[in-house]
């Protein structure tokens, strides 16, 4: 369980701050007690930091790229973190296509630029690092943390690098800090708003009134609601500090697991009361796995993580969120919904 004397006064620092989930896991921090320190790229957000009022996201938040090595440094010299959470990232398959040097520039020497940082300081740091699951090779297979990586697209692999860079710092015996590591499913909840996601078109085609167009509508995916994945993500680093193991964790539903992209636009569309029309983009010329399957076994014996949402409570958590954000009451919305979870685990 997540243990709030652990947490308590803790100095986190979450890279990705301004990101769905990155500022979401601040939120849940703050409820927990710590002591939170953002790094964000500029002009990079998500809605539910937008909608947010400035004194509750912009103290102890630096605008930077972790692509500029000196002035990360500098930072990360200045807070001096017991803990990070390194989420910052090119986190859109389709982006990654548009934009491959941004992708290489931010998932791979971004990344590299932090971790060297935190693997030669002198003092002890617990850090762990969002990848992703598409780091399988056998994406259709229920896959374990131990199953073979590789990547047929470009923002997998340079996930698939990032975690064999991790694997190098974790093997110099010289190094007093070493990484741990999670691979978390498809994550949905309220505030997102991030292009070519599915939750954000399908949103903005029920607000719109418009028909929604879904490009693979058949697409199975491990679906989980923002806050079962971030718990894991404090589970993994108390568990890494507590026990001074640095594992590999994978984070899925498995009753969430069975659900396609159709069926999950069909819920959301019923409970927001639309009819919308959902159409085939066979126009579009992506190519994204059919399946995407892991077991989060490991987690829920090492972690006693365990999702609590199944996928009609996340999609009640959404419109909850969604109603109480036309009526002015994110923050409070946001807060109540972490305060709940909390009492659950």
């Amino acid at each position: 369980m997540i243990n709030r004397s652990f947490w308590k006064n803790k100095k986190v620092l979450i890279t990705g701050f301004s990101g769905f989930k990155g500022f979401w896991l601040s939120l849940f921090l703050t409820e927990l007690g710590s002591d939170v320190y953002g790094i964000s790229k500029k002009n990079v957000s998500s809605e539910i930091y937008n909608e947010f009022s400035k004194k509750n996201k912009y103290k102890n938040n630096f605008e930077l790229d972790i692509y500029s090595r000196d002035k990360l440094h500098q930072v990360l010299d200045k807070i001096q973190p017991n803990v990070v959470f390194h989420l910052a990232a090119q986190s859109l398959v389709i982006k990654s296509k548009l934009d491959p040097y941004e992708t290489i520039n931010s998932n791979i020497i971004g990344s590299f630029n932090l971790l060297h940082w935190i693997s030669t300081n002198s003092t002890k740091i617990t850090t762990v690092v969002a990848t992703t699951d598409k780091v399988y090779k056998f994406p259709q297979k229920n896959n374990v943390e131990t199953d073979p990586l590789g990547s047929f697209e470009l923002y997998g692999a340079t996930k698939v690098s990032l975690e064999n860079i991790i694997d190098s710092f974790n093997k110099d015996k010289n190094s007093l800090n070493k990484f741990s590591v999670i691979r978390s499913g498809n994550v949905l909840g309220g505030g997102d708003g991030g292009d070519n996601r599915i939750l954000t078109d399908v949103l903005s085609a029920i607000k719109s009134q418009s028909e929604i167009y879904l490009r693979n509508p058949d697409s199975i995916r491990p679906w989980q609601h923002v806050l079962d994945s971030i718990s894991g993500y404090v589970l993994t680093a108390q568990y890494s500090e507590l026990t001074n193991n640095f594992e590999k964790f994978n984070l899925n539903s498995d009753q969430n697991n069975e659900f396609n992209v159709f069926e999950l636009t069909k819920k959301l569309v019923d409970r927001f009361g639309f009819d919308n029309t959902i159409k085939i983009d066979k126009n579009s010329n992506y190519v994204e796995s059919e399946e995407l399957r892991i077991d989060s076994s490991k987690a829920m014996k090492l972690l006693n993580w365990k999702p609590q949402n199944n996928i009609d409570d996340i999609v009640e958590k959404i419109y909850d969120w969604e109603i109480a954000k036309e009526e002015g009451n994110v923050e409070s919305i946001s807060f109540n919904q972490i305060k709940e979870y909390l009492k659950n685990i």
